[in-house]
């Protein structure tokens, strides 16, 4: 009987994305220290809004179905600097007027990877709060 093989993954982005390697070696260390070898791929790009539109028609989704939720950003970027420290990354401190951070999560769907959408976010190079999108994509071949 013929069979056509694993899913190949897909990671679609933005044509105006920006590869983020930083923020992909920590989530591959954070997947990898959980146990799990999770492929992850990030990226940056524009206003979420934008973001959601691509990744709705990519998904077959009303993006105003995508749900969108809030939390404070220094809640988020603390975090996220405590965390990059534990893996030997330390974030510069910035000061900054912090907007609350918006973010949204689709389900993995076939060979399309689960996404998380976060903005604005955190730069790790140089601490500073980035007004765009930052796209995290994970693809296992067993969700």
């Amino acid at each position: 009987m013929w069979s056509s093989g694993p899913v190949e993954p897909e990671f679609p982005t933005p044509p105006e994305a920006t590869w983020q390697p930083l923020y992909q070696k920590l989530r591959g260390e954070l997947a990898a220290r959980g146990g799990h070898d999770d492929r992850w791929t990030c990226f940056s790009s524009g206003p979420l809004r934008d973001v959601i539109r691509f990744y709705a028609g990519r998904y077959q989704l009303d993006p105003a179905a995508i749900r969108v939720v809030s939390r404070p950003a220094g809640e988020v970027f603390s975090t996220v600097r405590k965390v990059s420290a534990e893996l030997g990354h330390p974030v510069p401190v910035h000061a900054a007027g912090l907007a609350p951070v918006r973010s949204a999560t689709l389900a993995q769907r076939g060979a399309l990877p689960m996404v998380i959408l976060e903005s604005p976010y955190l730069d790790l190079a140089t601490g500073r709060v980035r007004p765009g999108t930052l796209i995290s994509m994970r693809w296992r071949s067993h969700p």
